[in-house]
């Protein structure tokens, strides 16, 4: 029997990624790396055949996602907003950037974030939400009846937005990172959408300089703050 328990989730790891570039594996040879790119494109094309509820929808995302795990590129505009349709009954919206597609396979297809007992949660709190697809996936998967997403990126704030108002959910999006107390910081986006920081001691938080990278202030709010 499922029991009633809240969820949070807490911020993630910037993680490393699928490499694109056949020359971020050394340790291969070219036809091992090549061989190793058809592998992962003919899963993801066989996951995307089994998620998506129709063609235009299946085509865009193996698209996407051939194109990154082959070129380690985003090709067209990261910017630009991809609306799909998946099962079970979905509407999932993500950009051509290399962290929104890989939280595709990832969440969807590996389901990461499947939880080991049968929860059906009253409240979601899902801390650093990125563009909501956790978050989505935890409510269509466990029945969530509220969901906080706290999220410090305006870009990835709005997708998120936008896939709960898609989908009908229940969703507060604050748009701030997650400290011990209330205040401001410095927060560097990234490339890759999974991977923005925020400042800290001079660096961006990995102990690496940040260079000339322009850091732009965002709210930090603490856990009293996000659930009162």
């Amino acid at each position: 029997m499922p029991f009633t328990e809240d969820i949070v989730v807490p911020p993630l790891i910037p993680r490393k990624e699928p490499a694109g570039e056949f020359s971020q594996e050394p340790g291969l040879g070219f036809f091992a790396r090549l061989a190793k790119r058809a592998r992962s494109i003919a899963s993801d094309l066989g996951h995307t055949a089994k998620f998506a509820a129709d063609l235009p929808s299946a085509l865009r995302i193996g698209a996407d996602l051939a194109f990154f795990r082959l070129l380690g590129i985003v090709w067209w505009s990261a910017d630009t907003i991809r609306r799909v349709q998946i099962r079970p009954d979905t509407r999932l919206s993500y950009r051509r950037n290399k962290g929104d597609i890989y939280s595709i396979h990832e969440i969807w297809f590996e389901e990461s974030y499947r939880l080991p007992v049968n929860l059906r949660p009253n409240l979601l709190v899902d801390l650093g939400a990125h563009i909501g697809m956790t978050s989505l996936w935890l409510a269509k998967t466990y029945g969530c009846e509220q969901i906080i997403a706290v999220e410090p990126s305006a870009g990835n704030a709005a997708v998120a937005r936008e896939n709960f108002a898609n989908n009908g959910l229940e969703a507060e999006v604050i748009e701030a990172a997650v400290g011990a107390v209330d205040g401001h910081a410095e927060f560097y986006n990234a490339a890759s959408s999974t991977n923005g920081r925020l400042k800290f001691n001079g660096s961006d938080g990995s102990g690496q300089p940040v260079g000339t990278r322009q850091a732009v202030s965002v709210r930090v709010v603490s856990m009293d703050t996000v659930l009162n």
